[in-house]
């Protein structure tokens, strides 16, 4: 779902590029343990968008400000 979100998001932001890469099925099966440990210990709500950036940064999931920032948007 990232992938669709990020060409909607591309779209209506007028970018003027966008690389989406697929994960392959491996990859993707090795990282279920991390990922259910980050939905697991995700915070319920945030306050402001500046506030789901800093986690994601803390957490170290992304690690760059301004690509959150586009993501994370209102």
């Amino acid at each position: 779902m990232g992938g669709a979100i990020a060409t909607h998001l591309a779209k209506e932001r007028e970018v003027s590029g966008l690389l989406v890469i697929d994960v392959v099925e491996g990859t993707a099966l090795e990282a279920l343990e991390f990922m259910e440990g980050m939905a697991t210990n995700r915070k319920k709500s945030f306050t402001d968008p500046s506030e789901v950036i800093d986690w994601y940064l803390k957490g170290g999931m992304v690690k760059n400000r301004e690509s959150l920032r586009m993501t994370v948007g209102g």
